[in-house]
């Protein structure tokens, strides 16, 4: 994206390997402004990310929702598994210029396979008081730590 003139339909980022490794780079205002930039009129950005439904202080979900906000006039958050679970499972975060269908099919391409996602609608009240993460401030290990201390406390017994 740093060096491309083109404009795309779709940029899609999938760089998370473990929880243990948040590439902080990826998760910042700066990151979404330049995949912004680079987007068609009617293009969208997805990100897939871990996190957990749960409302902590430390989210990373609801603070990658509020940093998408601060570009995308309109985010949309998908979890793959279930939008009540408290467990870890992936989100797909959509950011666009236009309002976007409420379920997005998270097969893989190719396999003529349907899993569908439903959109979980999050109000702004809900994030607002979650950081922005931008170059000079993300977190993101911290985050990543306090989710796993979160759920595990969660699911102990």
């Amino acid at each position: 994206l740093a060096h491309s003139t083109s404009s795309y339909d779709l940029i899609f980022s999938d760089v998370y390997y473990t929880m243990n490794s948040v590439p902080a780079h990826v998760t910042t205002k700066e990151f979404f402004r330049r995949a912004h930039a680079r987007l068609s009129p009617k293009g969208i950005f997805l990100a897939n990310i871990i996190g957990s439904n749960l409302e902590f202080p430390e989210s990373m979900l609801y603070a990658e929702i509020r940093t998408m906000h601060t570009v995308f006039p309109f985010v949309s958050v998908f979890p793959v598994e279930s939008s009540t679970s408290s467990r870890m499972q992936n989100f797909i975060l959509a950011g666009s210029n236009v309002p976007l269908a409420g379920e997005i099919d998270i097969a893989p391409p190719g396999t003529g396979e349907q899993n569908i996602a439903k959109e979980r609608r999050i109000e702004k009240s809900t994030y607002r008081t979650y950081p922005v993460l931008t170059d000079d401030y993300a977190p993101t290990e911290y985050m990543a730590a306090a989710l796993m201390r979160h759920y595990y406390d969660a699911t102990s017994p």
